[in-house]
């Protein structure tokens, strides 16, 4: 940056001489800018307005849907107090009254379940913690008929266990039989009390005695030897061995591949029921079984089929087991006639009753009765979101094009007299009858839709207003007349909703009025700014001129200023040379 000298010489603030001569060089550019403030003014005016015009249009296409109009409400006389037997939605085609149903039965999916356990038995002969049941055995004791007995997971075997117990004095008798474990009374009398509150081993949950039936003999409720659910496949115990450590089968034509040596029988469980097999896979604890279940009720089968490898298939017993066929749902529907049967594949219904659905929940031998009514709150509740729109809108319409002559409190579209129409031509439309509708019924005003009652005073009838009752009255009078105001309901009319939506979509869609607008604004604010930069680059070479000349004028002055002093100073000398 060069050196700048500020009246060192001259003594004249040349700094702010620079700033005065700049100031009046800048009035033309500080213009352009206030212009290009202007424009986006205009351009922020005109996007506010287009998103609130769409919204509107939102809610007039909203009002043009037979669903919102003519919506409908199914209800049932089940008592709350009760589990409901089935649930019923209507939609708009739906005809208004009543009529009973019976489910006589409902639809249910094809099963298939393991035909045997597929986990191997649990091994009586090799330490506990290794013996192969679901639950890890723990150290301690436990308690039978109030004798405490010791267990040592890490030495004993399921047959010492049974021994000390059968040798413990507590009158009973020990034994294993297939999978399971049985402690019987030895006088077949006395019931066996197990556990208590002592006991610090869990071998009576672990051989799933605790939760037996009290009585004079308890039994495992479930197998003791499982499969190992997380373990993987070729160390899960599976009772059938695979053959392979790599296998490929199929569900419902579904393939799945496995790797023994990685994935665990919940892995496959779980792949399968993120598939589109269509079934639901799952495993019982209990009787260590595998279960697959059809998504889709009614009597399909499931396809099962091996491919190759490992045959995990035949392993979880699944293969060859027989499947429980679903049923198809029975019902009766009356509607005043007498019942007719109706049979399902789902226990969701669409075409027993035009235009309802019916969600079949239990079997009841009593008819429900359903009945169908128009729903007022829905239309009402789309008819008061559109006259919110409207008015937001056209308020908004107001403020930016207002006009005032003093130019202090102009809109920013002020001038506008295009846009100005446009509240003009919204409301032409909403007072005006639909096209080509005739009858009782053809204007909003005569729906409760207006802008105030008539002989309203001036000033007073610049918002659009629902009459909430009127409304609900003429709909649940005569629901096609309004449907028929609003959108019209054959190809000879054109209801309000439908003309206005035609006017929005002039005004909001891509090269629509608004659009066009926005366009042109903003290729003017584009040319504002290119001129900007312009100008600020020829202001800041004359400013850097000014700074140059103003600099030249100093270093002249101090110089001849210099020269003065040399001058003056020879002649003094001169002077007293005379003297």
């Amino acid at each position: 940056m060069p050196i700048q000298v500020s009246g060192l010489a001259s003594g004249l603030d040349t700094d702010a001489i620079i700033a005065q001569l700049m100031a009046v060089q800048r009035r033309p550019l500080q213009l352009l800018q206030g212009k290009g403030k202007t424009e986006q003014d205009r351009l922020r005016a005109l996007g506010d307005l287009s998103t609130r015009l769409s919204t509107l249009l939102s809610k007039v296409e909203a009002l043009n849907l037979s669903s919102t109009l003519q919506a409908k409400r199914a209800t049932t006389d089940t008592p709350s107090t009760q589990p409901a037997v089935l649930e019923a939605t209507a939609g708009p085609e739906a005809t208004v009254g009543s009529f009973q149903v019976t489910v006589v039965r409902l639809a249910t999916a094809t099963r298939a379940q393991s035909t045997a356990a597929v986990g191997a038995p649990v091994d009586a002969m090799v330490a506990l913690q290794s013996a192969g049941f679901g639950t890890a055995p723990t150290s301690g004791t436990f308690t039978i008929n109030g004798v405490s007995i010791s267990v040592d997971v890490t030495t004993d075997t399921l047959n010492d266990v049974i021994a000390r117990i059968n040798g413990s004095g507590a009158g009973v008798t020990a034994s294993l039989a297939g999978n399971r474990l049985t402690i019987a009374a030895n006088d077949g009398i006395t019931p066996v009390a197990l556990g208590a509150g002592s006991d610090t081993s869990n071998f009576l949950s672990v051989t799933k005695l605790l939760a037996s039936p009290a009585g004079t003999s308890r039994t495992s409720t479930g197998n003791l030897g499982v499969v190992q659910l997380t373990a993987p496949l070729d160390s899960a115990r599976l009772a059938t061995p695979l053959g392979s450590s790599t296998g490929t089968f199929r569900i419902n034509g579904v393939e799945f591949t496995f790797d023994a040596t990685q994935d665990s029988l919940s892995d496959v469980l779980s792949r399968i029921n993120n598939s589109a097999a269509g079934v639901v896979a799952g495993y019982d604890s209990a009787t260590d079984t595998v279960t697959l279940t059809h998504k889709a009720t009614g009597s399909t089968s499931i396809d099962l089929e091996y491919v190759s490898g490992g045959d995990l298939l035949t392993s979880l017993n699944l293969l060859a087991a027989p499947q429980t066929l679903g049923q198809n749902a029975e019902f009766t529907v009356d509607g005043g006639a007498g019942p007719v049967t109706y049979y399902s594949s789902s226990n969701t219904v669409t075409d027993a009753v035009p235009g309802v659905t019916l969600k079949l929940l239990r079997e009841s031998a009593s008819p429900v009765t359903v009945t169908v009514s128009q729903d007022a709150d829905a239309a009402v509740a789309a008819v008061k979101e559109f006259v919110d729109a409207y008015n937001a809108a056209v308020d908004y319409l107001r403020n930016v094009t207002r006009t005032d002559p003093t130019g202090q409190n102009r809109g920013p579209l002020s001038g506008d007299g295009g846009l100005r129409r446009i509240e003009s031509s919204l409301r032409t439309i909403l007072i005006s009858p639909a096209d080509g509708v005739t009858g009782t019924y053809t204007t909003l005003t005569q729906l409760g839709l207006s802008f105030g009652a008539v002989g309203s005073a001036v000033g007073t009838t610049n918002t659009l207003q629902l009459d909430e009752d009127r409304f609900r009255e003429v709909l649940t009078e005569d629901p096609d007349a309004v449907a028929r105001v609003f959108n019209a309901l054959s190809q000879t009319e054109k209801g309000v909703m439908q003309k206005l939506a035609g006017v929005l979509e002039d005004y909001t869609k891509l090269d629509g009025v608004l659009d066009l607008r926005e366009e042109a604004t903003q290729d003017r604010i584009d040319d504002i700014n290119e001129q900007v930069a312009k100008m600020e680059e020829r202001l800041a070479a004359q400013e850097a001129l000014l700074r140059r000349r103003f600099t030249l004028l100093e270093t002249s002055l101090a110089r001849l200023q210099g020269m003065q002093a040399t001058l003056a100073g020879s002649l003094a000398s001169i002077l007293q040379l005379q003297d």
